[in-house]
């Protein structure tokens, strides 16, 4: 990895624009959970499953269908950590229901 040297008047500023650009993906990743809950609550059934379904062919081409593999997708890219959080809560949701 190189090493960067800043002088340090700019420090401040880069500090602000890490912040700023940290907010900016926190807010992206709410609005991309809240979409995939809504289509989950939609549809009956968790990410995981549906992921499934999709792949499999089950589901046909709906718009739908496509939007939430992409949201997922970008989600999934975003913030990788909660991605294994995601799918044990959502399998520990299935058991609940099973």
């Amino acid at each position: 990895m190189d090493t960067i040297t800043l002088q340090w008047e700019v420090v401040p500023i880069v500090k602000s624009s890490l912040k700023m650009k940290m907010k900016a993906l926190g807010f992206g990743l709410s609005r991309y959970k809240e979409r995939l809950t809504a289509l989950e609550r939609r549809y009956g059934m968790a990410s995981e499953d549906f992921v499934a379904k999709f792949n499999a062919g089950e589901l046909g081409d709906a718009a739908d269908w496509f939007e939430w593999q992409y949201l997922l997708d970008a989600y999934r890219s975003l913030c990788p950590d909660e991605e294994a959080g995601m799918r044990n809560g959502e399998r520990d949701k299935r058991r609940e229901r099973g």
